[in-house]
């Protein structure tokens, strides 16, 4: 029992080297989770964004109600003191439908497209001035949550690398005397291994936002892409510094902390090109 005990407490004493980047891995996967609730490329149910006149105003997916029938989608909102309600007809790309747009009993032009923003789902132009003033404009693109303009989430991107990779740099100036150097033969399976992992990351997150890709890459291929590569490589980077413990605590630190903040901007960069948020 007391031979037990003290192989217990000196497992207790020296956590695998393994353990922070597999923390992760778990971690961004919840971040590409809450992104997957708002990304463009899941919106299937009918329209992503409705541009009122010339950039006027725009009506997102979260004001409106869609019911979608095979090809047909039909969405509500009211505008103003009316009711908008447009019927989009799908015919193969966003830009290539066809819609009818009503506000009260007044018709619309209206005409279907692949907007610069949510360009993986359908985008309704309406040219027509729907009578709004510009308080009620600007109240319209008030309500619009703070992720559907690009540079929020853009920087939102920059501020997860750094605090994530403050984090890494921490966690590891902490635990620096506790990690024990790799065996040779295990060392280069734990490296790869790593890197390996850190790319099937976006493969799974590929998935998970519904296969859109960059261009004509599908999503799970994403994590053959520079940025899944480059990304891979600097994770794998900072488990061998883990598993050689080499250069002294303050030098590990500072390797977790500018491999995490690459991997994660990577990360970020990939999720927004597979949830239809950048292209």
């Amino acid at each position: 029992m007391a031979t037990t005990d003290v192989h217990q407490i000196r497992g207790a004493a020296h956590p695998p080297v393994f353990l922070l980047p597999a923390v992760l891995f778990v971690v961004l996967f919840g971040v590409a989770v809450l992104l997957a609730q708002v990304a463009p490329s899941r919106v299937t149910s009918g329209v992503y964004q409705v541009i009122v006149g010339d950039g006027a105003a725009v009506v997102p997916t979260e004001a409106l109600t869609c019911s979608r029938t095979a090809d047909t989608a039909t969405c509500t909102t009211r505008v103003g003191a009316r009711q908008l309600t447009i019927d989009v007809h799908y015919t193969g790309a966003p830009e290539t439908g066809r819609c009818t747009a009503r506000h009260g009993d007044r018709l619309l032009s209206c005409s279907p497209a692949m907007g610069f923003y949510g360009h993986a789902s359908q985008t309704v132009l309406i040219a027509d001035d729907l009578g709004l003033s510009r308080t009620q404009l600007a109240d319209l693109d008030a309500a619009a949550p703070w992720w559907r303009l690009s540079h929020n989430l853009s920087t939102a991107m920059l501020v997860l690398a750094g605090a994530f990779g403050a984090a890494a740099g921490a966690a590891t100036f902490l635990l620096y005397r506790r990690f024990r150097p790799v065996p040779p033969d295990r060392r280069v399976l734990l490296v790869v291994g790593t890197g390996v992992l850190a790319s099937a990351l976006f493969a799974g997150t590929g998935l998970l936002y519904g296969q859109w890709g960059y261009g004509a890459v599908p999503g799970p291929l994403m994590m053959l892409s520079p940025f899944s590569l480059l990304a891979s490589a600097a994770l794998a980077t900072w488990q061998w510094q883990l598993s050689t413990i080499r250069g002294g605590r303050v030098v590990s630190a500072a390797v977790a902390t500018v491999t995490v903040a690459i991997y994660t901007w990577c990360a970020m960069l990939v999720f927004l090109f597979q949830s239809g948020f950048e292209d």
